[in-house]
């Protein structure tokens, strides 16, 4: 498979689905990575939809265990139908979400699981499509996947930044809005949308804000001074800040420059500080004890990043319930695995004004 989607799943295993084929044509088969045998099993061993899912396909796994996939994926037009939908894996079937606007136009846009995973709600924004080359779009959908039908709902609109169509940056106008979106979830409970560009592999887009699950609003932040396009990345680093990195237009240029963005919660004072983790080897509905230094509101398992074309479907940010008895907090770590699938997070204690910790390294293993 060439551009195939990979979603970890809540036993270890990896399910990946869509790509082309060595004769570049849609592969329309998945494969099933099993970590209790270490190896790719059979194809006899794998439920099929023997359907096409398109390059990158962005699986988002539920807590149910069933796949969303959420219409996000790279190159051209979307699968047939509503553009996106809910896979069971196990009776293998799969049911149609409606709502998503514009569903052939969602060409390097960018879903996330929003914070916390414990809600179950998706975020996509933007895209384009690099066959009919429409200008990028400004369109937002969320979807609640607890719902007893979930269905995508339409969104704020991106906030427009400036663009470069070949003479320098102007204001964008209209509609015009950005592909190659990078999203990061941030340990605030925010997401920082940045980076982009009007069409595939030019014009850039400069451009960055942060969207509240809270108030379903884009708040625009500074922008990344560096173009940032086709085979850009941005990611969260355990310090707190974001590195955006690469941008490789039409030309076949590739941009080296690094970009890290500060976010407004580390201007905001001290930050707590995690002084212990008395065990960093977590295992489902542990209760675990660390020591702060300064009170704390919340904690949070953030999983680092793997992206590429807009596309890190395994992204996730899992709240902690805590308890308090003065520096020492208790975190209860969910039981469910289909949350937070097995491997290493970043841990972040956050106090009260949205402060985080710089993260210590946890595993959680079934």
């Amino acid at each position: 498979h060439w551009y195939p989607s990979a979603t970890i799943l809540g036993n270890g295993d990896v399910l990946s689905f869509g790509g082309l084929k060595e004769d570049s044509t849609g592969s329309v088969t998945a494969e099933r990575w099993s970590d209790a045998e270490n190896k790719w099993l059979p194809l006899w061993q794998v439920n099929q939809t023997w359907s096409y899912w398109g390059l990158y396909p962005t699986m988002v796994l539920m807590q149910d265990g069933r796949l969303f996939y959420t219409g996000s994926h790279t190159f051209g037009n979307n699968i047939p139908g509503t553009g996106s939908a809910i896979y069971d894996y196990d009776a293998n079937t799969t049911t149609q979400v409606p709502g998503l606007q514009r569903k052939d136009e969602r060409d390097q846009s960018a879903s996330v699981l929003l914070p916390p995973a414990q809600d179950q709600k998706v975020l996509t924004i933007g895209g384009g499509n690099i066959d009919s080359n429409p200008d990028a779009n400004r369109l937002t959908d969320v979807i609640d996947l607890k719902s007893a039908n979930p269905a995508y709902t339409a969104g704020p609109p991106l906030p427009q930044g400036t663009v470069d169509l070949g003479n320098g940056k102007i204001p964008q106008t209209g509609a015009q809005g950005k592909m190659y979106v990078s999203a990061v979830l941030l340990p605030d409970g925010k997401v920082l949308e940045t980076g982009g560009a009007l069409h595939n592999r030019a014009n850039p887009v400069y451009e960055s804000s942060l969207y509240d699950p809270a108030t379903n609003t884009f708040d625009p932040v500074a922008a990344d001074p560096e173009a940032r396009g086709y085979h850009s990345s941005a990611f969260l680093l355990p310090d707190g800040r974001v590195m955006a990195t690469g941008d490789n237009p039409g030309n076949g240029t590739w941009n080296h420059n690094v970009s890290v963005y500060t976010p407004p919660y580390l201007l905001k004072g001290p930050r707590p500080s995690i002084t212990s983790v008395i065990d960093n080897e977590w295992t489902y509905g542990d209760t675990q004890r660390i020591t702060v230094d300064r009170p704390i509101a919340r904690a949070e398992l953030i999983r680092p990043a793997a992206v590429t074309h807009s596309s890190d479907p395994n992204q996730r940010f899992v709240d902690l319930p805590l308890s308090v008895d003065g520096a020492n907090v208790d975190l209860n770590v969910t039981s469910n695995p289909n949350l937070a699938p097995p491997g290493w997070y970043m841990l972040f204690a956050v106090d009260a004004n949205g402060v985080p910790s710089v993260a210590k390294w946890v595993h959680l293993q079934g």
